[in-house]
C-alpha cells in the first residue's frame, strides 16, 4: 500500500511530544516499505498524518514533535525559521489545548559501503 494514515489523540502530544515523533520516524523507515509524511489534519481531538510512500532514496527521515507555547504569528514564523535554519523542515503546526505543537523533519542522506 502507498498510502498510511496513523492518528494520535491529543492528550499523547502534551504527555510525550518525543514518542509521537520517535512513532513516525520508526513507521517511516522500519516497515519493508519506506514511507514519509505528506499531510497533517488536527481533528477535534486528535492528529491524522498521512503517510505515502517515499519518492527518493538514499536518505532516511527521523521526525520530532516540539511544543512551541502558546505563540503570536509572528513567534510561530520565527520557531519555523529558525527550525529551517536547524535543517528541519516544517511539516505541521497545529494548536492543542492552550499551546502550538510542530511536527519537523530531518533528512540524512545514507552513505553506501
Amino acid at each position: 500500500m502507498d498510502n498510511r494514515t496513523v492518528v494520535f489523540n491529543f492528550d499523547e502530544f502534551v504527555s510525550e511530544p518525543e514518542k509521537v515523533g520517535k512513532a513516525l520516524t520508526d513507521l517511516c523507515n522500519n516497515l519493508p516499505l519506506k514511507y514519509e509524511v505528506r499531510g497533517a489534519a488536527a481533528l477535534s481531538n486528535r492528529v491524522m498524518f498521512m503517510l505515502q510512500k517515499k519518492r527518493s532514496v538514499g536518505d532516511v527521515v527521523s521526525y520530532i514533535v516540539d511544543e512551541m507555547g502558546a505563540l503570536s504569528d509572528s513567534e510561530l514564523v520565527g520557531v519555523i525559521n529558525g527550525r529551517w535554519q536547524g535543517g528541519f523542515a516544517t511539516i505541521a503546526a497545529f494548536p492543542i489545548y492552550e499551546s502550538f505543537f510542530g511536527l519537523f523533519e530531518k533528512r540524512t542522506i545514507v552513505e553506501e559501503d
